[in-house]
């Protein structure tokens, strides 16, 4: 199925206009997930000091869009991304779906750093992913904020947690979220900054289903294709 809208989107004859307007509202789409975020954390280290960053993926998981926050989060968002489609196939996405992850051997960065991804759909078709990574006050351990220059081992740095399903079709996976606020010392501020990344993530969605309600989700999809195209002859250019 998402190969079937690979090859629809790749079909599709874009303007430059049309290529520039769309992938222009994708980046705003991502600035304002980041601006959802950080207006909504609980957090100091999100709210104030912008340890946090926001991005849009294609359906095939490539990065379309970033904020401007954090690039080097975004290089960890990538892989995240691919670990937990090789747990959580793409083809098995539903609306309202929210994953979660921050296993530094799954992708992750660092215990505190947790990754948030939600599918975005169109008239049931993948158009996207949102996702954000965002630093967290603390995710359990030895020591408070989960860091520690004498920590002798990944257990001491907090709670791991591999690729796991953080919302079925929009309703909360309550359980995941017991075993967080249980391992952490501040459970009110780490629950508050985990829906403020759900709520970034849904903004994303209802952004790209607004463009491909506007321009049609085949067109949306070819300019993700055709921006992809673009950054590469830029690279190769330059080098």
């Amino acid at each position: 199925m998402l190969e079937a809208s690979k090859d629809r989107a790749a079909a599709i004859k874009i303007d430059a206009i049309t290529l520039e307007v769309v992938y222009s509202s994708l980046l705003v789409a991502a600035n304002e997930m980041s601006a959802v975020l950080g207006r909504s954390a609980y957090s100091p280290i999100i709210r104030d000091m912008i340890d946090y960053s926001c991005g849009i993926f294609d359906a095939q998981g490539n990065l379309i869009s970033q904020a401007e926050n954090i690039p080097v989060h975004l290089g960890s968002m990538g892989t995240a991304l691919r670990e937990l489609c090789r747990d959580f196939p793409a083809d098995t996405f539903r609306p309202g779906d929210a994953y979660l992850v921050n296993d530094p051997y799954r992708g992750g960065q660092h215990t505190p750093d947790l990754h948030v991804f939600t599918p975005a759909f169109y008239q049931g078709r993948l158009l996207g992913i949102c996702g954000t990574i965002a630093h967290h006050a603390d995710m359990g351990g030895k020591n408070p904020k989960s860091e520690g220059f004498d920590n002798r081992s990944i257990f001491e740095e907090g709670l791991r947690i591999p690729p796991v399903k953080l919302a079925y079709a929009g309703a909360m996976n309550d359980a995941v979220l017991t075993i967080i606020a249980g391992n952490v010392r501040e459970p009110k501020a780490t629950m508050g900054d985990l829906r403020a990344q759900m709520a970034a993530c849904r903004s994303g969605e209802r952004r790209l289903q607004e463009l491909a309600e506007r321009y049609g989700a085949d067109t949306l999809m070819a300019v993700m294709e055709r921006s992809m195209n673009y950054s590469e002859s830029r690279m190769r250019a330059e080098l």
